[in-house]
């Protein structure tokens, strides 16, 4: 990866005539995230996004049919100016390593496997936690 390849990322695919339709709001992860599970996804947001630095808009084209733009300020079959909100859930890649994540940049990720998971969850009541 390089600086600015997740703005290039956006802007090809905001140049499509088919984003004019969709595509309004773009989130780009990293290639350990699937993006097929929501899960991770969402995880992505909440781990790797600093708003200050990772949420940018675009001012643009939007598509007439768009619920957000109001009747009165439609402009006509070929769009609305609106904005276009783009979200890098990357890895920075300047961040410096740190001693606390043993030498590496973030902090390594640590979830249980599935077996420890269910056993986890069988014993919740256990644990004085209602299920129901």
């Amino acid at each position: 990866s390089y600086y600015g390849q997740v703005h290039q990322v956006a802007a090809n695919v905001w140049s499509s005539h088919l984003s004019n339709m969709m595509c309004k709001n773009i989130i780009v992860c990293d290639q350990d995230v699937d993006i097929y599970n929501l899960n991770e996804v969402f995880w992505a947001l909440a781990y790797r996004v600093d708003p200050s630095r990772d949420i940018i808009q675009f001012p643009g084209w939007i598509s007439a049919l768009d619920p957000i733009v109001h009747p009165k300020d439609r402009l006509g079959p070929g769009g609305n100016k609106g904005i276009r909100l783009l979200i890098d859930a990357t890895k920075p890649i300047d961040r410096p390593r740190a001693e606390e994540y043993w030498g590496e940049r973030f902090a390594i990720v640590a979830y249980p496997d599935d077996e420890t998971m269910k056993k986890v969850r069988n014993n919740w009541e256990s644990y004085g936690i209602k299920t129901s």
